[in-house]
Parts: structure tokens; sequence; C-alpha cells
């Protein structure tokens, strides 16, 4: 009988210790971490800037910590002392910024899988280097392309253009032996030549048998 008195007495003297959280704006700050140096101690966390303990009488020391991205941003700290007498009090934290290195797990680890804001700098990493790899792809491209483009609007020289002008006449293919003796040159000077219109984009080489037939793939 004795214990369910004591134990009743307990309730019945317990308050309520409630209140807001704002951030150096005065703006109410979501998913802080407030905790009370209870026996046993207590830890709330304010999802919606709020914050509510039920503390017997005594002296506590009451702690407001904010973080972003695991480190701690703001912090407070409030010293209250619960009288004898029940009731409701309502302690308000306006929190500054914080000059510790703090880690929110180091103090919380009961809160290790508990996710108090999304941290994305795992995504914005990869958007980064994704983005990075795709302009790096594209800038290759279009620097391939512009190298083309101005090699393709070089001036050919005279030798070059004898030779353009010997396959379209010729209907626009040719075989490399006919080529060659179109032209006044040695089989070995012919096969460069060509290889060089061909890397200009003006001819394509194809094997044919023996032989090479050389296609003109588009005109002076």
């Amino acid at each position: 009988m004795l214990l369910i008195l004591l134990f009743t007495g307990a309730i019945t003297t317990a308050a309520t210790l409630k209140g807001t959280i704002y951030g150096p704006d005065f703006e109410i700050l979501k998913n802080v971490i407030i905790d009370v140096n209870s026996s046993p101690k207590q830890f709330y966390v304010a999802k919606n800037g709020e914050y509510v303990f039920n503390l017997p009488p005594g002296d506590y020391s009451i702690e407001a910590k904010y973080y972003i991205h695991g480190r701690l941003e703001y912090s407070g700290k409030e010293e209250i002392t619960i009288p004898e007498e029940e009731g409701e009090f309502i302690l308000d934290f306006i929190l500054l910024p914080s000059i510790e290195e703090e880690r929110l797990f180091e103090d919380y680890p009961e809160l290790e899988e508990l996710s108090l804001e999304e941290d994305n700098r795992g995504t914005l990493l990869l958007v980064v280097a994704v983005v990075f790899f795709l302009g790096t792809f594209i800038y290759l491209k279009k620097r391939d392309l512009i190298k083309e483009i101005f090699k393709s609007k070089e001036e050919l020289p005279d030798d070059l253009k004898d030779v353009v002008k010997i396959i379209a006449e010729n209907g626009g293919r040719i075989t490399q032996k006919e080529l060659r003796r179109k032209l006044p040159y040695s089989e070995a000077k012919v096969s460069l030549m060509i290889a060089d219109l061909e890397d200009r984009g003006f001819v394509k080489k194809i094997k044919r048998g023996r032989g090479n037939i050389i296609i003109l793939k588009r005109t002076l």
C-alpha cells in the first residue's frame, strides 16, 4: 500500500515541461534533438519544432541540438528548476550557430537508424559526376566533329584534287589499279594519297579480290 501511495505521489507531483524551438532568424526548427539530464536521461526529437517532457521536481539542464547532414549546426542550453507543485511549464529555445565540430551519432548512437533529415550529398555527387562525364563526352565528340569539319574544308593540294576529279569523271568509283594508271605517280604515292583522301572523308576504299575499289563520297 505504501509503494502504491509513493508511486501515485510521484505521478501527481510530476510537472509537464514543453516549448518551441526557434532558429537564429526566429523560424521554427524541425527535427531538433532535446535532451534533459533526468534520471534516466531523456531525449526527444522535436519533429515539428515542439517538445514535451514529464519531469519530477528538481533542477535540470536541458540542451537542444539541430543537425544538418549529421553535423551540428545550431545549439542551445538552458537550466530550469521544476518546483514541488504540479503544473505546466513552458521553456522555448532560440538556437544559435554552434562552434563545435560535433557529429550526430557520436552523441546519439541510438539515433543512427533514425533519419532526421535527408542527406542528399551522395545523390548530389552522383549527379555532378554524371554531368561531368556527360559534358566531357559531348565536348570530345564536338571537338572531333569540329576537327572533321575544318579538316574537310581544308584546301586540298592539287595532286589530291586531281585524284578526286579522276574518280568523279569515272562515275564516282574506280579501281586503285586503274587510278594508278591515270596518275603520274608511283604505286606507293597513290596509296598514300588515297589514304589521305579517306582520312579527309572524300573517298572510301573497299577491298575486292586482290585489289581495291575507291568510291567517291563527296566532290570538291
